[in-house]
């Protein structure tokens, strides 16, 4: 019955081992799930802030160029007009952000610019290949025309050139204002948006081509800004795009369909999670993009936690269910303890025998001597003493059977009935002796409660010459020998 509780109780163990890993693997699969529903809400978030500040900044630089451009065709747009000088330092000192400013002419020649930049440096917007394009667009545009990132020499910077045509009351266009938004630096509102780090935002025109990129080197930036988009790449990328909104890129540039979630493997099998936006007004695409390796880093520090609490909670399990399977063997142990053993004397019973002669035979040296031994004068004693005067006999009898025997099993069958089985290491005559012996010192007083006892006993002894005799053949015959003989028999 105890094996059958230790393999319930182990079972048990096992079943909630594995359900604790199903859990583990379940719980990981919603964590996971929880965290790319948060990157992906992040990312949507990031993009409606890079989109939203973008939008706002030029928004008012767009009323700025505008009403800056009225007071200029009030003081005059002649070259090296010193009130309009002073009027685009005045602009450009309280909009730090701005690299600088010029005005030119719709041929695309720099009229008047403000004090930080050297006019005779500046090329002709309308033929430098940099510039000619959106200069074209801001000529017929009511709205500011971003164009392509290039580098500015006076300001040793990379700028995102913006272009507001200038009318006079007629309508007629005499002039463009033209400055750049600085790329780098404290003051560039690139740098100031709420996004986290591991984000990175682009900027891309209708062309395709880079006005700001978060993740460049600056080692990089010429290559990176002077080059379009990979035409295999933007293949790609609109083929992605179409799998998984089912909206083009040319229907992002015509209409307004909010953001769109992208999860995909780029060219380079690098896994990526991204959102994309296009300004209708304005003419730019904006990214905001995550490799999905660092999700790892995000999934990592709760799945520790859980994973720690779960190993924590089966090794206490398992200690708990090893102290159970423990204190089951005990018990077992305690309980074959107690039914093989007799509990006044300490002697092992005959079901101790019956159970384990085999195990000692093996273990002994065979042949075998069984002593059968039956106190004579016992049950008178217990009669008129008391059973506690009898059980104190028994135990003093069983002490000094221990003692002549010392190398033999030693047992009590019943009532006042010992047996002893010693292995044939001696003679025969040698055996007789030592029962002999026995005898006469059973006969010396036993002292109980101030009153002195003789015991005297009936001994049979049984020989195996070999070890095939079973025990029971040999004790039925000690049994009818002692019985009807005092002292001992041998048979």
């Amino acid at each position: 019955m105890s094996e059958v509780l230790s393999k319930v109780l182990w079972r048990s163990y096992v079943f909630i081992l594995l359900a604790s890993f199903a859990l583990l693997f379940f719980s990981s699969k919603y964590l996971w799930s929880s965290i790319v529903k948060e990157v992906k809400t992040e990312l949507i978030y990031s993009n409606k802030i890079v989109s939203s500040s973008l939008f706002s900044m030029l928004s008012k630089d767009e009323a700025l160029f505008h009403i800056t451009s009225e007071r200029l065709l009030e003081l005059g747009l002649y070259d090296n007009n010193p009130e309009s000088i002073k009027l685009l330092d005045d602009v450009l000192s309280s909009n730090q952000e701005l690299a600088g400013i010029g005005i030119t002419d719709p041929s695309g020649d720099v009229i008047i610019t403000s004090s930080n930049l050297n006019k005779k440096n500046l090329p002709n917007l309308l033929q430098k290949e940099e510039t000619k394009v959106s200069f074209k667009k801001a000529l017929t545009s009511d709205s500011i025309v971003m164009g392509r990132t290039y580098f500015l020499k006076d300001v040793n910077d990379w700028v995102v050139p913006l272009r507001y045509r200038i009318l006079n009351k007629n309508k007629e266009l005499v002039a463009v204002f033209t400055t750049g938004i600085k790329v780098k630096g404290n003051n560039s509102p690139w740098q100031n948006t709420s996004v986290e780090d591991s984000l990175r935002v682009s900027v891309i025109d209708s062309n395709y081509y880079f006005q700001f990129a978060s993740f460049v080197n600056n080692g990089e930036l010429e290559d990176f800004y002077n080059q379009p988009v990979d035409q295999e790449y933007l293949d790609f990328f609109s083929k992605t795009l179409f799998q998984q909104t089912g909206f083009t890129l040319n229907d992002f540039m015509t209409g307004n369909h909010g953001i769109a979630f992208l999860d995909y493997t780029g060219p380079t099998d690098e896994k990526l999670m991204a959102t994309f936006s296009y300004d209708l007004k304005f003419g730019h695409f904006i990214f905001t993009t995550l490799k999905k390796e660092q999700l790892i880093s995000k999934f990592m520090r709760p799945f520790s936690w859980l994973s720690s609490l779960l190993i924590g909670f089966n090794l206490i399990l398992f200690w708990l269910f090893r102290y159970l399977s423990k204190l089951q063997r005990k018990s077992k142990s305690d309980l074959e303890q107690q039914s093989q053993h007799d509990q006044l004397t300490r002697l092992p019973n005959f079901r101790y025998l019956s159970s384990n002669f085999n195990k000692i035979k093996a273990y002994k040296i065979t042949p075998y001597s069984v002593i059968f031994m039956d106190l004579d004068n016992f049950k008178i004693n217990n009669d008129i003493y008391g059973h506690s005067v009898g059980d104190n006999i028994l135990i003093e009898v069983a002490q000094r059977l221990k003692k002549y025997f010392p190398k033999g099993l030693c047992l009590r069958q019943g009532g006042d009935e010992f047996i002893v089985i010693v292995p044939n290491m001696m003679k025969a005559s040698d055996t007789l002796k030592t029962c002999n012996d026995f005898l006469i010192s059973l006969k010396q007083p036993i002292i109980v409660d101030e009153l002195e006892f003789s015991i005297r006993a009936s001994i049979g002894i049984s020989h195996s010459l070999t070890d095939g005799h079973k025990i029971e053949t040999l004790l039925s015959c000690l049994l009818y020998t002692s019985d009807a003989a005092d002292d001992m028999q041998c048979v």
